[in-house]
C-alpha cells in the first residue's frame, strides 16, 4: 500500500466524493501535529514509530468544510493489505542488528534546567549536537558572551514553543540553562543523514584526534570515516575545512605565522650573532613580499664550500601560495649543505 491507495481507502470507508477535500494527520511523543500529504510524508510515519517504538499510530481523517474543519479520530481496524514497514523504512531503521554510532549520546546533552556546562562554548557546541540528533532546526534569538537564548526554526510558521534559554554566572563562569521547554508543536522532526547546521566546527571536534594521529588524510577519507562512525553524511568542503582547523589548533594560523616573521627576525638576530635575516614588505599596504634567511653557520660553512651552487625551488600549496627557494653547495667532504633559504609571495 502506498500514500494514493491510503487515500483512496479513506474516500471508499468514509464515503467522500471526488470533491470533498480532507487531510490527514497523526501525532509522535515529539510532535502533536504531523501532516500526510504526500508518499513522502507516508513513508515519514514509519519511520517515527520505529524510532519512538509506537505499536500503533492513531491517523485523524480531518474534513474540509469551507473555512472550516471538521475531524474525527478514528482506528482502521480491517485493511486488505498488510504494510511491511521494512518497505519504507531506511537501512539505519529496519529491522535486525542496529548499528549504533558515537552520536547516539548527543540525544541527552540538554536534560533540564539548571544544567551546567563548562562554558559558552561548551554549551553551543552541545546545543548543536543535540540538535543534529533529534532532528530539528533552530535559530538564536540572542546569542552574546553572557546570553544565549534559542528557538525552534518553526516558531513563526507553526508557532512551535521549543525553547532554551541559559547565561554564565559571575560567580564561575559556568553557563547555566535557566528556562528548557523539550516539547516541539510544529509539524514534525526527524533526523536525517546530513543537516544543513552540521558545520566545520562540530566536525572538528570529532575527527580532532584522529586528524592529530595521521595529518595525510584526505577529505574523503574524512567524510568516508565520519558516515560510518558518527552516521552523517559531511561535503567534501565541510570535510577540508575540518580538517584544516584541526592543523591551525595545533601548529597555529598560516596568518599568524606571516605577522610573527618580526619577532622572528629580531629573535635570530639576537640569539644568532652573525646570521642575516632580510625582510621586505610592500611600502604602500605593508604586506609581505619576501624573507632572506642565511645563520651564522651557513655563512661560515659557505667559505669553504666549493664554488658550485644549486638552487631549487618549491610552490606553496596554501591559500597564499608563494615560492620557497634554497641554495645548496657541495663542502670539502663531498657532503650537501643547505646555505640560504627564501621564501616570497611574489
Amino acid at each position: 500500500m502506498n500514500y494514493s491507495d491510503l487515500i483512496q481507502s479513506i474516500r471508499k470507508r468514509f464515503k467522500f466524493s471526488s470533491n470533498d477535500s480532507f487531510h490527514l494527520e497523526y501525532s509522535s511523543p515529539a510532535c502533536s501535529a504531523i501532516y500526510l500529504d504526500n508518499e513522502s510524508d507516508f513513508k515519514m510515519l514509519f519511520c517515527c514509530s520505529k524510532i519512538y517504538h509506537m505499536d500503533n499510530v492513531v491517523v485523524t481523517v480531518v474534513k474540509d468544510v469551507g473555512k472550516s474543519c471538521s475531524s474525527t479520530s478514528v482506528v482502521v481496524d480491517d485493511c486488505a493489505e498488510m504494510i511491511d514497514e521494512n518497505d519504507y523504512l531506511g537501512d539505519a531503521f529496519k529491522d535486525g542488528p542496529q548499528k549504533f554510532f558515537l552520536s547516539d549520546e548527543w540525544g541527552s546533552y540538554l536534560s533540564h534546567a539548571g544544567q551546567k556546562f563548562e562554558s559558552i562554548a561548551d554549551f553551543r557546541d552541545k546545543l548543536r549536537k543535540f540538535a543534529f540528533q533529534s532532528g530539528f532546526h533552530y535559530v538564536l534569538s540572542r546569542n552574546d558572551s553572557i546570553y544565549v537564548n534559542a528557538v525552534c526554526a518553526n516558531r513563526d510558521v507553526d508557532h512551535c514553543g521549543w525553547e532554551v534559554l541559559g547565561s554564565v554566572a559571575s560567580i564561575n563562569q559556568c553557563f547555566y540553562i535557566t528556562r528548557f521547554n523539550n516539547v516541539h508543536t510544529c509539524r514534525g522532526m526527524i533526523r536525517n543523514r546530513s543537516h544543513r547546521q552540521l558545520g566545520s566546527k562540530i566536525v572538528r571536534t570529532c575527527i580532532e584526534s584522529t586528524v592529530c594521529l595521521n595529518l595525510g588524510l584526505k577529505p574523503r577519507q574524512i567524510m568516508s570515516n565520519f558516515k560510518s562512525t558518527y552516521g552523517y553524511e559531511i561535503s567534501y568542503k565541510v570535510a577540508s575545512r575540518a580538517k584544516k582547523r584541526c592543523v591551525e589548533k595545533m601548529y597555529g594560523s598560516e596568518c599568524d605565522s606571516f605577522s610573527m616573521l618580526s619577532w622572528f627576525r629580531e629573535s635570530v638576530l639576537e640569539t644568532n650573532p652573525g646570521s642575516s635575516v632580510v625582510l621586505e614588505v610592500d611600502e604602500s599596504t605593508e604586506r609581505f613580499k619576501r624573507v632572506f634567511v642565511a645563520y651564522a653557520g651557513q655563512i661560515q660553512g659557505f667559505k669553504f664550500s666549493l664554488p658550485v651552487l644549486y638552487v631549487d625551488g618549491a610552490f606553496g600549496k596554501s591559500k597564499y601560495k608563494g615560492q620557497i627557494l634554497a641554495a645548496t653547495g657541495r663542502n670539502g667532504n663531498k657532503g650537501t649543505s643547505c646555505y640560504f633559504t627564501t621564501p616570497s609571495n611574489c
